[in-house]
């Protein structure tokens, strides 16, 4: 089975494919299945339905940077947990969640015991972990917690917040609940 995810990888498999250039002879022995949606947000979400069905955490990262949700992706994934994009100046929503990221956290909600908000507040709202927490519990009886960096990151960090006049964190929500941010 061969799964694309995203329109770039996707695209240069269809060419590969249609050209012959790849498996010869072999095209009709493959299943395909495309992960593609209308933006990385709906991608990350066709990829959290598709890998994850019954996901225990989760994270959330921000789509303006890919530093986060390069580590962050490789860590939640390790822990069995899908890889959610957030925008922080989403539209029309308040503190930048995607409508679809909230139904999919609450559709799951009966199995999520923790979300990971990667970045800190430099990458997503503060304000973020009430909409996350709220999806994954009930409203309100959820429970925020803070992650330091790590010991190596402190000092960079430390002074990158200076620079950008935020305090360094990160943000969970664990379902008993509870949020952990994970800070840069």
């Amino acid at each position: 089975m061969i799964v694309t995810a995203g329109g770039p990888g996707d695209a240069a498999l269809a060419d590969g494919w249609h050209n012959s250039r790849l498996w010869p002879g072999r095209q009709g022995d493959l299943q395909w299945s495309r992960l593609v949606g209308n933006n990385e947000m709906d991608t990350g979400l066709l990829i959290a339905n598709f890998f994850f069905a019954a996901p225990s955490v989760a994270a959330l990262a921000t789509n303006h940077g890919w530093f986060d949700a390069l580590t962050g992706g490789a860590m939640i994934g390790a822990n069995g947990g899908p890889l959610l994009i957030a925008d922080p100046y989403w539209a029309g929503t308040e503190f930048g969640i995607y409508p679809p990221v909230v139904d999919y956290l609450s559709r799951n909600s009966g199995i999520l015991r923790e979300a990971v908000l990667l970045g800190g507040p430099v990458a997503l709202p503060e304000g973020v972990k009430w909409p996350v927490g709220n999806a994954i519990a009930m409203p309100g009886h959820w429970q925020y917690s803070e992650v330091p960096p790590a010991p190596g990151a402190a000092a960079r960090t430390r002074q990158e917040s200076r620079d950008a006049a935020v305090p360094p964190s990160g943000l969970a929500v664990n379902r008993s609940g509870s949020v952990t941010t994970a800070g840069r």
